[in-house]
């Protein structure tokens, strides 16, 4: 999925909002162990010639107190697919971190269930967060994760339920204080791309905080093409192993 990512700041509601139209289908799609639902919006039918618009709503919100009135505008332009994140709505809370990583392996297991491969994003508070990370965590990457697994692993069936498992363990990295950075006595080559998931500016913060340390950055390089950049790679791992 290559998603346009729009976010909105959260702000007072100061009336109930109005119902939308009924959605032309809805429904639960079970994906990463979660009984995930969804409401279809496609007044024309015409689902193979709009580009789908997902709607990601706020943190204690649902689709009708953060969208229905901008369902009624939206709806006639746009194939909208409205979605209750984990433990909103009528989607019910599971044995999971709640995160913006753990949303969009949700978000995008839904847009694969529907045979949607390319939408955009508009997300709300909470929503903006998941939808920033779409944006960061391509469906290609996960297209590429997910096929390998599934060519390699003894039980490729697992592919979900492993990747969710994964990301609730991410949540708990809290990465090392200036002590502990301060204390390493080894080289340390850190390298990152420059449309990585964190930015430049923290890795150099633990160049700073790193003894001897040192900072390739990776050009036009993602989180999942930098051990791809041989050209690059090749040469500074030469010199650093030297």
């Amino acid at each position: 999925m290559r998603a346009c990512v729009v976010m909105i700041s959260m702000n007072q509601t100061t009336s109930t909002p109005a119902s939308p139209a009924p959605p032309s289908s809805s429904g639960y799609a079970d994906v990463n162990g979660l009984h995930l639902y969804y409401e279809d919006y496609d007044e024309q039918r015409t689902t193979t010639t709009k580009r789908p618009l997902v709607l990601l709503h706020g943190g204690m919100l649902n689709i009708e107190l953060n969208f229905a009135d901008l369902i009624t505008r939206l709806a006639p332009r746009h194939r909208v697919i409205a979605v209750e994140l984990q433990g909103h709505g009528r989607t019910a809370d599971i044995e999971r971190v709640i995160s913006p990583a753990n949303s969009a392996s949700d978000v995008i297991a839904l847009l694969d269930h529907l045979g949607i491969d390319h939408a955009h994003v508009l997300g709300h508070s909470m929503g903006g967060a998941v939808a920033m990370e779409l944006a960061v965590s391509t469906a290609d990457d996960m297209a590429a994760m997910r096929s390998s697994y599934e060519r390699l692993s003894p039980h490729p069936e697992h592919f979900d339920d492993f990747l969710a498992t994964l990301s609730a363990s991410q949540e708990d990295l809290k990465g090392w204080s200036d002590e502990q950075l301060s204390a390493v006595r080894v080289p340390v080559l850190f390298i990152i791309g420059d449309h990585d998931f964190t930015t430049i500016e923290h890795a150099g913060l633990m160049v700073a905080k790193t003894p001897g340390s040192q900072l390739l950055v990776l050009p036009d390089t993602t989180h999942m093409q930098a051990t791809h950049r041989v050209d690059v790679l090749d040469p500074a791992l030469a010199a650093f192993l030297n």
